[in-house]
């Protein structure tokens, strides 16, 4: 594990713990106001409705608390009045419900704070209309922080007639039940009456007070500042949607328009310079038009002017994020902590900006620091669990997910990402139900579609993947991961037209890294080895290969290598090493000194083979620096070698093998098979040590080998390095033929003795695997069954190795029937051996045994 990552155990190494403790919380608070609901306390209040009807003054009906509270809001709007404002606080977060009754006619909208609209109960509102009917059915989740209702006719409703309405907000159950009956002001009392122009202005200012705080970025003062205005002594109104130049041009205006004819304060406050909270306005104005750019000069400004202000730095903050500034927008989000340290919003905003900038592991601890502020957030622990992700901390990072979901079960967010974590652990069912779940909140979320597309390949539910990405591309066209997904799809079945969907993937998201990689297994695969090296190089992007390491020394890109170290590491599984092993002669042939690292159970057999290089155990993850130092000018993985040593076919040499095995062992291995017999000794290997749901279609499990193992002549010796007693022992007894294993030679672990044991035998049959990788660079003869892949270059062969021959099954034939090729094969071949050992002179080998028991022969089991 690396320095990273040992940094994050111990940053989160309290994570567990807090999650836990968290659970505990919410789950004993639950249980106090589930016993508490059975006795509910009834409060009733009359108030006179404010008089202006606008937000700022919005008439207050109370506190909205989970399983607490439920806010009953009875009231009407009178003949020519034209809209109520009602105000209420959100004190824990939760999934709110909105009852109603009255008139008909009447239209609910549900704002933030600061005037954005998040339901709208009139049907042709899109989106806001979707929420309303959501929040209808206790369906929507509400934050914490203040929220308001605005009600007032429907268009084309006459304004003389009233319309009587009652308004109820809940949250759950409830064991505090207010009654607010907000009645019409008294109007001859009022000190804040206006004359008949003045009324006719307030429809205006309504709409340019909505578009002045429809910025949201969770700071309280900027309510307080819009509320202290005196806007009943309004007399000239700026509206922003009008006065263009106001928000671009400040200094352009005349003087007399910015002090405005009638000395307004209104006007004294937007369009005095000096006024830090005119500038603030005409940034929150210039948002809401918007224009990103005249926002951020505002609220630069504002804070020049007033450096001390939180609610300044809050918004350019989130102007600058807005507008993909992501430097200011840190400087600004910093600078409002050290005004604020506890701001947790602030907090969050920041690590999600860490995040994006690659520096996960800063955004873990601002995170953890905002859970610490408040642990009730769940989209701050949804997002803290990307961040663990991004670190390789997936256990952490599913124990976020949890406990976001526990807090609210119904984002959809968390459940995708707990879902995409199944996926990535081939665990296909569970990542289905998961996503489907989360789809059932989200419908239209198309991403989710797409990850719920890719899961469904990984089942080999083909058809079915294939309408998900068809259902997440409805949605959004240009998504790269369903394009993507689509082309595996193509690939899989064998069908033409998977490279049109990775270009369009690519021309979607040109840096996609899965797409291009992909990409680059086509056209490998199809010959055009330039461009297809050109895109495997996205392999650790896409998460195809291990870890990608970084160096002190810059990568090896193809110059000339005399005079030159270089120092060249693994990066995937051993028989991919075997594969790229093939590249290391010329490697060292072109440089002056060449370090390989390979997984340390090869190194006797590496440091043999390259006897001109230094050959060295990689180390484990544990201990290596973020950055490494290397004793080498060069470096490059392993798998970057073909790229400049393999740019054609011809540059493939023809040697037989490139790896060789330890003599005297080969010499041992030797006597052990002379006691066997047969005509033809043949090495038998069925499955990967990777099996995966999505690469089991590529094997075929023993007992389904009757055809081969039925061949005569043949004696069979095992190669499969995994714990496969039992299907030996049920393959002999159902096919009669004994299969041996050597004594006391550990397969997966002791590639010496693999490797001399392999290198005595006439033959090895096995899929794509590392035993017969190591069988073609050691030159033994080997038959390698299944789909044709990207190693074959575009060739009928796989030019890395002379002594393989590939069985593919054709197109719509099952694996079985190459398996049926290789039988047919191997009876011929069996009989060339009999006929060639009856012909030779001195002494034939002892026949076969009748029994697996032999006094010479292996031993059945490992010892």
């Amino acid at each position: 594990m690396s320095d990273a990552l040992a940094g994050v155990n111990s940053m989160v190494s309290g994570l567990t713990d807090s999650i836990n403790n968290a659970i505990s919380a919410i789950q004993t608070q639950k249980e106090q106001e589930a016993a508490a609901a059975t006795n509910v306390q009834e409060f009733q209040k009359q108030v006179n409705k404010t008089s202006s009807n606008l937000q700022g003054q919005a008439t207050d009906i109370g506190i909205l608390a989970k399983n607490v509270t439920r806010l009953n809001v009875v009231s009407n709007l009178a003949a020519n009045d034209k809209v109520d404002f009602y105000r209420f606080r959100v004190t824990t977060q939760g999934e709110a419900t909105l009852g109603q009754v009255g008139d008909d006619g009447l239209r609910v909208q549900l704002m933030t704070r600061l005037g954005t609209v998040i339901a709208d109960s009139n049907p042709d509102s899109g989106k806001d209309y979707e929420a309303f009917k959501n929040l209808q059915s206790g369906e929507l989740t509400l934050d914490r922080g203040e929220y308001s209702l605005r009600v007032t006719r429907e268009k084309g409703q006459s304004e003389k007639e009233a319309r009587n309405y009652a308004i109820q907000l809940q949250m759950g159950g409830y064991t505090q039940d207010y009654d607010t009956v907000a009645k019409q002001p008294d109007k001859s009392s009022s000190p804040y009456q206006m004359s008949a122009a003045q009324q006719a202005m307030l429809s205006g200012l309504n709409d340019a007070i909505t578009s002045l705080s429809s910025i949201s970025y969770g700071q309280s003062g900027s309510e307080k500042l819009l509320g202290s205005f005196n806007l009943f002594r309004l007399t000239a109104l700026p509206n922003p949607r009008k006065h263009k130049a106001m928000t671009d041009h400040h200094d352009s205006v005349p003087e007399a328009g910015r002090r405005g004819g009638h000395g307004s304060p209104w006007e004294a406050v937007l369009y005095d310079p000096a006024r830090a909270e005119g500038t603030f306005l005409l940034g929150l104005a210039a948002a809401r038009l918007g224009r990103p750019e005249a926002a951020m000069r505002w609220f630069r400004r504002t804070v020049r002017l007033q450096p001390g202000w939180a609610d300044g730095w809050a918004a350019l903050a989130d102007a600058s994020r807005r507008s993909g500034r992501w430097r200011e927008a840190a400087t600004a989000y910093a600078t409002l902590l050290a005004l604020s340290p506890a701001d947790g919003a602030a907090l969050a905003n920041l690590a999600m900006l860490e995040r994006v900038a690659g520096n996960p592991r800063a955004a873990v601890r601002r995170f953890t620091r905002a859970l610490a502020l408040d642990s009730g957030q769940a989209g701050t622990w949804n997002n803290l669990g990307n961040a663990l992700r991004d670190l390789g901390a997936t256990a952490q990072a599913a124990a976020a997910w949890r406990t976001a979901l526990v807090l609210d079960p119904r984002q959809a967010d968390a459940l995708g990402n707990l879902g995409g974590a199944r996926r990535d652990q081939d665990r296909f069912a569970e990542a289905g139900l998961l996503l489907r779940r989360a789809l059932a909140l989200a419908p239209q979320h198309a991403a989710l579609h797409g990850v719920l597309a890719y899961a469904l390949s990984g089942e080999g539910r083909l058809e079915e993947a294939e309408r998900a990405c068809r259902r997440a591309l409805v949605s959004a066209p240009a998504l790269a991961d369903p394009l993507c997904t689509l082309g595996l799809v193509q690939q899989r079945r064998g069908t033409a037209g998977a490279l049109r969907w990775f270009d369009r993937a690519m021309v979607a998201a040109p840096g996609h890294p899965l797409a291009r990689f992909n990409r680059g297994l086509a056209d490998l695969e199809g010959g055009a080895l330039t461009d297809g090296w050109a895109q495997y190089a996205c392999r650790f992007a896409a998460g195809r290969a291990g870890r990608e390491r970084r160096f002190s020394i810059p990568e090896w890109r193809g110059e000339p290598l005399a005079g030159k170290s270089l120092f060249i590491w693994r990066e995937q599984g051993v028989g991919d090493e075997f594969l790229f092993a093939s590249c290391y002669a010329d490697a060292v042939r072109q440089a002056g000194r060449v370090v390989i690292e390979c997984e340390p159970r090869l190194l006797p057999l590496f440091a043999r083979s390259f006897p001109k290089a230094i050959v060295r155990a990689e180390q484990p993850l544990r201990g290596r620096a973020l950055v490494e130092t290397v004793d080498c000018d060069l470096h490059i993985p392993a798998g970057s070698l073909p790229r400049y040593l393999r740019g054609g076919l011809a540059d493939f040499p023809p040697q037989s093998s490139w790896l060789f095995p330890d003599p005297a062992r080969v010499l041992e291995r030797r006597q052990q098979l002379d006691g066997i017999g047969g005509d033809l000794r043949v090495g038998i290997a069925w499955r990967s040590q990777l099996m995966t749901v999505e690469r089991q279609w590529a094997y075929l499990p023993l007992g389904e080998w009757g055809p081969v193992l039925g061949a005569p002549g043949v004696t069979f010796v095992n190669l499969q390095y995994d714990d496969c007693e039992a299907e030996i022992q049920r393959a002999e007894a159902r096919f009669g033929v004994p299969i041996y294993e050597l004594e006391r030679l550990d397969l997966k672990n002791d590639f010496e003795g693999t490797a001399a044991l392999t290198t005595n035998l006439d033959l090895v049959i096995a899929p794509a695997n590392s035993v017969a990788e190591l069988a073609g660079a050691l030159g033994v003869p080997v038959w390698r069954f299944g789909a044709r892949d990207w190693t074959h270059l575009g060739s009928g062969v796989r030019p890395w190795y002379p002594s393989m021959r590939v069985f593919h099954p054709r197109a719509g034939e099952p694996l079985s029937a190459a398996l049926g090729r290789i039988a047919a094969e191997l009876r011929r071949a069996a009989a060339l051996a009999r006929r060639a050992g009856a012909e030779a002179p001195g002494p034939r080998l002892p026949a076969r045994p009748a029994r697996r028991v032999h006094s010479q022969a292996p031993s059945l089991r490992r010892h």
